[in-house]
């Protein structure tokens, strides 16, 4: 099942949380991240006549303070337009996304309680101007998983583990460090070792290419890229395996899994 099947932007809690998904990949968003996410934290690129590029830059710098657990970045990170597919444009549901908040909205949080009757007329606003609680933008991917069919009583996931899974296909394509750390943010190469552990079958793989011979048996089992192109949400118990935007999970631990 699809992102954009599963969450639909033609209502209010449907179009936060399809810009909540693509935005924690692209961005790489930390656990907390985006119950701390402002508003201003955003800015549209413009050309030296003023005209958008179709990029945005992201980086809680842009606020007088950090505070809140919110993390200075020292290289900013960037959504660009999908031109592949448009409905899954980090850039186009952002936008569509702050064109909801009506002129009363005065809080600077991105993501907003929904207002119970925004059906009730074509003019009713579709957020209040209160911030969803942490508590509940904490429980967003678990209950996402829980939606396409993963126990998430057997495998543990938080809204930390989209970060995990950056990282982990971009140390899989080859990013190196000094890249990774500008990419996800971290502070040094150290913070980054819990998701350099590479897998058993990831390193024979690497063993094998080394060694110049294709191995044909004990595939990789994590692989494929998630982004705004076709992201995928679907899930496979079989063999212990879970497979999750188009990747495939091996289980390793009825705790935890690396999302």
């Amino acid at each position: 099942m699809k992102i954009k099947n599963l969450y639909l932007e033609e209502n209010p809690d449907g179009l936060q949380k399809k810009f909540f998904f693509l935005a924690s990949y692209e961005l790489a968003w930390r656990g907390g991240e985006a119950t701390n996410c402002l508003i201003k934290h955003f800015k549209y690129e413009t050309d030296n006549n003023g005209k958008r590029t179709g990029r945005i830059e992201y980086n809680p710098i842009f606020s007088k303070t950090a505070q809140g657990g919110n993390h200075r970045l020292e290289d900013s990170k960037w959504l660009t337009t999908n031109k592949a597919d448009l409905h899954m444009c980090p850039v186009r549901v952002l936008t569509l996304l702050l064109s909801k908040r009506t002129p009363n909205i005065t809080c600077e949080r991105l993501f907003l309680t929904v207002n119970p009757y925004w059906k009730k007329s074509s003019s009713s606003a579709w957020y209040k101007n209160t911030p969803i609680g942490r508590n509940e933008i904490n429980k967003w991917t678990r209950c996402a998983a829980e939606e396409i069919g993963i126990d998430t009583k057997r495998v543990k996931i938080t809204n930390h583990s989209t970060r995990s899974t950056v990282v982990s296909h971009l140390v899989k394509a080859g990013i190196s460090e000094h890249q990774l750390i500008k990419i996800t943010g971290h502070k040094n190469a150290t913070s980054l070792k819990p998701y350099l552990k590479v897998d058993q079958e990831h390193h024979k793989k690497i063993v094998d290419h080394m060694q110049g011979r294709t191995a044909t048996q004990n595939a990789i089992v994590t692989s494929g890229t998630f982004s705004s192109e076709g992201a995928r949400l679907e899930s496979e118990e079989t063999a212990n395996k879970i497979v999750y935007n188009n990747c495939t999970f091996q289980v390793t631990s009825c705790n935890n899994v690396n999302f």
